[in-house]
């Protein structure tokens, strides 16, 4: 994700890039091409931080809810950057950092500005039609869905008693 010899970084840059769009460009390639992979380790890397920096927030999503996408993320070595995923996407604007608004990569917002104002999706939903697609698209049996939505009731869990539901935009909720 980053060069340690910055002379090879500015000749890839002008033989290759050249332009701020051609960056993005790239970037969206990228992520095209760690689309096509089957879920594993090295598309949890390379997919979230190519589909940031191009600012495909709704693809970035996907990539999160997807059942099988999902059952690689909710794992000890990708949970931390999982759960920090899912809060920059569920974050109301309000309470977004300003400082560095990537999450897969700590480069320099005033050389790499966000291109496209990422938006607040609603986690909740996007786990219920991830499960209901896949059900009713995959048949699959009762057993595997269960585990499934206890998986997820266990990420919902962590995320929200990890303090970043206070950040979301979700209604604040009234207990006995």
């Amino acid at each position: 994700r980053r060069f340690s010899n910055d002379a090879l970084k500015q000749a890839i840059w002008e033989m290759y890039i050249k332009t701020p769009e051609k960056r993005l460009k790239l970037h969206t390639l990228l992520g095209r091409y760690f689309m096509k992979l089957p879920p594993g380790d090295r598309k949890l890397q390379e997919l979230p931080y190519h589909l940031e920096i191009a600012g495909h927030w709704t693809k970035l999503k996907q990539a999160l809810v997807t059942i099988d996408m999902f059952k690689c993320w909710w794992t000890p070595n990708h949970e931390e950057e999982f759960i920090k995923l899912w809060a920059s996407l569920t974050a109301h604007p309000s309470h977004r950092a300003s400082d560095n608004p990537y999450v897969t990569s700590n480069l320099d917002p005033s050389l790499y500005p966000v291109p496209v104002a990422r938006p607040c999706y609603d986690v909740v939903e996007e786990y219920t039609k991830s499960v209901d697609e896949f059900v009713g698209k995959f048949g699959k049996p009762d057993e595997e869905v269960s585990h499934v939505v206890l998986r997820i009731a266990d990420f919902l869990l962590k995320f929200a008693t990890s303090g970043h539901e206070v950040a979301a935009d979700v209604p604040r909720f009234s207990r006995p």
